[in-house]
């Protein structure tokens, strides 16, 4: 006799008829990872805590317990960006690996990319591939230590005509001529005073030689004559002089 009823003045689920029979179980209210859920009818916790949850992905539990390590940190080889897959973003390495060359920057085993700096070149002291001549410049090649294919070239300087002094009219190397300056003989030992440059003798003419030739031979009778006359007969210029007066 009676129908089953539950007054609100004690909300215990329980008929208050007097048969005790229980009404309907606990429910309502919000179960977390530290807390049961609370009936909204009796106030009591019933039913399981619930598992801690990572909704957005940032390694907490979104109920606030405190846990931290929700989801381990990780970089899947598919897309290799040293970012946590998990949702975080966080960077879990920096790129490494590869090598830089003069040009270029390394590139990162991991996700290929470039990180760093290049090098930059490393010359040598370069070595001359294009002669200068006398008016026009040479060529002068460095090659890069790290990389031989890599090469730069500088311009060096024309030679410059070459001239045995000042009074040379013919350049040594390419035979250019120019107006000299003209020797100088101040000592006359046959020597430019100017460039040393040996000078050429002046040859005597044929008159000068027979006047010579004859000065000589007539300096020679009378040396001899006198040697005759004043020394092996032993006379003076009296006698020689009496001989052209007779």
């Amino acid at each position: 006799m009676g129908i089953h009823s539950d007054s609100p003045t004690d909300s215990d689920h329980l008929c208050d008829y007097g048969c005790n029979a229980v009404l309907e179980e606990c429910y309502g209210g919000n179960a977390t990872c530290v807390k049961k859920a609370e009936c909204t009818v009796c106030g009591a916790e019933y039913g399981a805590l619930l598992n801690h949850i990572d909704e957005d992905f940032d390694h907490l539990c979104d109920f606030e317990c405190g846990k931290s390590d929700m989801g381990a940190h990780s970089d899947s080889p598919t897309d290799s960006d040293h970012l946590c897959d998990y949702g975080c973003n966080e960077t879990l390495e920096e790129c490494y690996g590869g090598s830089a060359k003069c040009e270029e920057k390394a590139k990162c085993i991991v996700c290929n990319k470039e990180y760093g700096d290049a090098l930059s070149h490393d010359w040598d002291s370069g070595e001359i591939t294009t002669n200068p001549t006398c008016t026009k410049k040479g060529v002068k090649t460095f090659t890069c230590r790290r990389n031989s294919p890599h090469t730069r070239t500088e311009n060096t300087d024309a030679a410059g005509h070459s001239y045995n002094g000042i009074c040379d009219s013919d350049c040594n190397t390419c035979g250019e001529k120019r107006t000299p300056a003209s020797h100088s003989d101040a000592d006359e030992n046959h020597i430019c005073n100017v460039c040393g440059a040996e000078l050429p003798r002046e040859e005597p003419s044929t008159g000068t030689v027979i006047a010579i030739v004859i000065a000589s031979v007539v300096t020679v009778t009378i040396g001899a004559f006198s040697i005759f006359w004043f020394a092996v007969r032993k006379k003076g210029f009296k006698d020689l002089i009496g001989i052209f007066k007779k």
